[in-house]
């Protein structure tokens, strides 16, 4: 008993404790990093004449007001009907259990300073944001927050912007659902501000 207690606790360090963990502590960084490779080739894929310079990317932070707006928060509240489409939506396909863990990510997520690592996304220019007023055709930008999973893995919600300018900011919450292949499809538009 006591060699087999041993031989498991030797097969976690090496083989279970392999994933790094430097954006969340709830989910892998190879697994936020490939949905956000795939994001960014789905925001490019019509865009022939693309310049390098709309790969530039950067996180945008959650907030604590995500909460609500994009359908998480634990009750109705006096907002009830500004929130109501992304939260019925959110109700038909996740668990109380899949809200729980997501609003967790958020507030893991909330106030804190993200910077991706060179390392992890190949392809793309890193740079550091821009005030949207000193933005012009030439230097518009890309921002991706970390996407937040539903507690199976095979739901997830991530913002992103497109910054072009102090009057041209596209900003959408989506609602994402993994396909049998593994890749990350648009379920539905939770949120959009222009």
């Amino acid at each position: 008993m006591y060699r087999t207690g041993l031989l498991l606790f030797l097969w976690l360090i090496f083989f279970g404790g392999t994933a790094t963990h430097t954006y969340s502590s709830f989910v892998a960084d190879d697994e936020i990093v490939g949905f956000i490779h795939q994001q960014i080739a789905a925001n490019h894929a019509d865009r022939s004449e693309v310049r390098m310079r709309l790969w530039d990317v950067h996180i945008i932070p959650w907030d604590s007001a995500d909460v609500k707006s994009v359908g998480l928060a634990d009750s109705m509240s006096d907002d009830f009907f500004l929130y109501y489409e992304p939260r019925y939506t959110l109700d038909s396909v996740l668990q109380d259990s899949d809200k729980i863990f997501m609003r967790k990510q958020v507030w893991a997520y909330s106030g804190k300073k993200q910077d991706w690592q060179k390392e992890d996304l190949r392809g793309v220019k890193l740079i550091q944001p821009v005030p949207p007023d000193q933005v012009h055709i030439g230097n518009e930008y890309w921002e991706f927050s970390l996407p937040v999973f539903s507690k199976d893995h095979n739901w997830c919600i991530a913002k992103y912007e497109f910054v072009c300018g102090s009057r041209c900011i596209d900003r959408r919450t989506f609602l994402y659902k993994k396909s049998a292949e593994g890749n990350w499809l648009r379920y539905k538009l939770l949120r959009k501000d222009s």
